[in-house]
């Protein structure tokens, strides 16, 4: 069963030995990098008032393509994929500030405060919202506040649902939304994620009409970092689809 629990704009996040230990390997893979520095991504600033003033990487043209990344990560580690996207797309990459709280009071609503905030005042009145983990329950949740902006979502092993013998048991209200709505989804998992297991990604695209799922072997619990080409080509596809 997935221990991220998806309710609107809140989550639960269980505290799990494996839970921490996937974390502490993902933060290695990035570099250590923090959310306060960003050497040479985050080029603007935005003020919020939910969560104060908030780096974004904002860069390339095109499609606005908006990448949320995971727990207490940064849009540094959007940065093996961006350049792959830049000629096609606008890239808007928030780096949100850490919670240092217990996996419980992680502020998601305040988070999906910030990113509206902060979409409005870059003038976006319509995106791709791609959420990984985290990232992808704050993209549900602003989805459900905003669908007017919100031209298609991508769910990258996102959090926010329970699964249980290939059924949602937690989340649904997402699913049925994006299926009310008809918002084109495209979800992509890890194969092997020991944090959230695949067979979670495959029940939410059972539960959402028309949504298209593709596994990546050796992707571990973050697609875009361990396997960038085959994670753009996906995305690149499922846009132009549109």
């Amino acid at each position: 069963m997935n221990r991220f629990h998806g309710i609107p704009e809140a989550v639960s996040l269980a505290a799990s030995p494996l839970f921490i230990s996937s974390i502490r390997f993902t933060l290695h893979e990035r570099g250590g990098l923090s959310a306060e520095s960003v050497p040479g991504r985050d080029n603007i600033r935005v003020h919020t008032k939910a969560l104060g003033s908030i780096g974004i990487l904002d860069k390339g043209s095109g499609i606005n393509l908006v990448l949320l990344h995971g727990w207490n990560a940064h849009s540094g580690t959007w940065s093996r994929i961006s350049g792959l996207l830049t000629s096609r797309f606008r890239i808007i990459a928030p780096s949100f500030p850490p919670h240092f709280g217990s996996f419980e009071e992680t502020p998601v609503k305040q988070y999906t405060d910030a990113l509206e905030e902060l979409l409005s005042a870059l003038d976006v009145t319509r995106a791709i919202l791609t959420g990984h983990s985290l990232g992808g329950l704050i993209a549900l949740n602003y989805l459900r506040r905003k669908p007017e902006v919100v031209g298609a979502i991508v769910l990258e092993d996102t959090a926010g649902f329970d699964a249980e013998d290939g059924l949602i048991t937690s989340g649904m209200e997402y699913a049925d939304f994006i299926s009310e709505k008809g918002v084109r989804t495209l979800i992509i998992w890890g194969e092997d994620d020991p944090i959230i297991p695949a067979c979670v990604g495959k029940s939410i695209h059972s539960a959402i009409s028309g949504s298209s799922y593709f596994e990546l072997s050796g992707a571990g619990h973050v697609p875009h970092w361990r396997k960038p080409e085959a994670f753009a080509n996906l995305l690149i596809r499922f846009v132009s689809s549109l």
